[in-house]
């Protein structure tokens, strides 16, 4: 009876899943991170909200029992009454982006496990959560190898450098990368002309060149 009037739904036809869109992330660009909600029931599902979130999504690191981030923390949603049906088979998505400053995860495993929002009525719902793997992105390949064309020296430590890749490189052609003093690689031993491989750190900001902070920096020859 009461599911016919839809006040609960039945645990195993409502099913909220996550699923990273990258098993491994070095943290070298955004994550997706798809959220998808399910009705695997023969009947349409009505869910009423308690206002416009629909979804949270929580990172642990695992063996902890508290997460490391919460995607829903510092966003305001409107408070309103939101309703939400879903036909028998139909499937609902959204993708929630990671960046690689939001938060700095350490390497090592991960779940993303999704939650309902807040709602009006009980609705039972089954979760899947997905796992993610961080790695070290200094272990993984250089985010660029190429020539330094120019250099400049800051007045208040480190340098700008421009590098250049070998056309036809895969990746970035160039980018324009800031060196700290204290960046592994020492910034005071690079010369115009070396060839060198440079591991970012931080978000890289959008623009031609890229813009980019080193985390490492190697001189090839």
């Amino acid at each position: 009876m009461l599911a016919a009037l839809g006040l609960f739904v039945a645990a195993k036809g409502l099913v909220l899943e996550a699923r990273p869109l990258e098993k491994r992330w070095s943290g070298r660009g955004p994550l997706g991170i798809e959220i998808s909600l399910v009705n695997g029931t023969r009947q349409r599902q009505s869910i009423d909200f308690r206002s416009a979130e629909m979804f949270d999504l929580e990172l642990r690191r695992a063996g902890a029992a508290r997460p490391v981030w919460r995607y829903g923390a510092d966003r305001m949603h409107a408070q309103v009454v939101t309703n939400l049906v879903l036909k028998p088979g139909e499937r609902r998505r959204w993708t929630v982006t990671l960046d690689p400053s939001s938060p700095s995860l350490r390497p090592g495993q991960y779940t993303a496990v999704p939650k309902l929002g807040a709602t009006l009525r009980p609705v039972a719902v089954r979760t899947v959560a997905g796992k993610l793997t961080v790695v070290d992105r200094q272990a993984s390949s250089a985010d660029i190898t190429g020539r330094i064309e120019t250099l400049f020296r800051n007045p208040g430590g480190g340098v700008s450098i421009l590098v250049v890749a070998k056309p036809g490189k895969p990746g970035l052609d160039r980018a324009s990368v800031f060196v700290g003093a204290r960046t592994p690689g020492s910034s005071t031993l690079l010369k115009v002309g070396q060839q060198v491989q440079v591991w970012f750190t931080g978000p890289i900001r959008e623009s031609y060149p890229p813009q980019a902070t080193a985390g490492r920096i190697v001189v090839v020859k």
